[in-house]
C-alpha cells in the first residue's frame, strides 16, 4: 500500500475510534432508552432486473462485463478511494460479511466488488492497493474506455456527483449495497439504517440473514 493511502486509512480508523468512544460515553450519560440499537437491514427486494450491457475493467486489468456476473452471487458497493469515512466503513462491513459467509459455509460462490465513481483519480494501481487492504479477495472495478459504464451506474441506481471547479475537486455519492444473482440480474438492494443519533450504517449480521433467505429462495425457485 502506498504511503498516501496508508495515512488516509489510519486517519479513518482514528476517527472511528474517537466516534465509538464518544458514543460509549454518551450512552452512559443519558438514559439507555434514548439510544436505539441498530434496526434490521433495510433490504429492498424486487423482481430480478436484467442489466444493460456494460464493459468495465478490474484492478487486475481484466475486462469485466455482464457475462462475468453469471454463475455467482455478486455483492457490489461503490465509492472512491479518497473517501474519508463512508467508503472504508462500508468495506469494513463487507469484510465482516465475507467472514460470516465463509464461516457458516452455506452460501457458495460469492464475490465482492468495489466500483469507483472517481476513475479519473482512481487508477488501476490505486484501486488494487485500496481494495486489497480490506480483503485480498475483493475486486476493484472501474470504467473502461467506452461509455457503457453509464449503463452500469444507471441500472443499479447509483447516485454520483463530481465537481471540479476553481481548483476544488469534490465527489459525493449515495450509499447502498447491491446484490446480483447468478443469472446476472439485480436481485436486491441493501440500504443503510439510521439510528437515533442520525448515523447511517449497515449491520453485517442483518445483511447476512437477509442474504441467506434470498439465497434459499433462489435455490427453490
Amino acid at each position: 500500500m502506498n504511503e498516501h493511502i496508508r495515512k488516509k486509512v489510519i486517519l479513518v480508523f482514528v476517527n472511528l475510534l474517537v466516534l465509538i468512544t464518544f458514543m460509549a460515553l454518551f450512552s452512559l450519560i443519558i438514559s439507555p432508552d434514548l439510544v436505539s440499537k441498530h434496526k434490521k437491514s433495510n433490504t429492498v427486494i424486487f423482481t430480478a432486473l436484467e442489466l444493460d450491457p456494460f464493459l468495465l475493467i478490474t484492478h487486475n486489468n481484466d475486462k469485466f462485463s455482464n457475462k462475468d456476473l453469471i454463475g455467482k452471487w455478486h455483492i457490489i458497493s461503490y465509492g472512491y478511494t479518497q473517501c474519508p469515512d463512508i467508503c472504508p466503513m462500508t468495506l469494513l462491513t463487507l469484510t465482516r460479511l465475507s467472514y460470516l459467509i465463509k464461516k457458516n459455509n452455506e452460501i457458495k460462490d460469492v464475490s465482492f466488488l468495489f466500483y469507483t465513481v472517481d476513475p479519473e483519480r482512481d487508477t488501476i494501481n490505486r484501486l488494487a492497493q485500496y481494495v486489497s487492504y480490506f480483503d485480498n479477495d475483493f475486486i476493484g472495478i472501474r470504467k473502461n474506455k467506452d461509455t457503457s459504464y453509464l449503463n452500469f451506474e444507471k441500472n443499479l441506481g447509483m447516485q454520483v456527483k463530481i465537481k471540479n471547479k476553481h481548483n476544488q475537486y469534490y465527489v459525493s455519492h449515495g450509499l447502498a449495497i447491491y446484490l446480483i444473482d447468478p443469472d446476472a440480474k439485480l436481485h436486491a438492494i441493501f440500504k443503510p439504517t439510521t439510528n437515533s443519533l442520525g448515523h447511517l450504517s449497515f449491520t453485517p449480521k442483518d445483511i447476512y440473514q437477509d442474504l441467506l433467505k434470498l439465497h434459499r429462495n433462489y435455490l427453490v425457485k
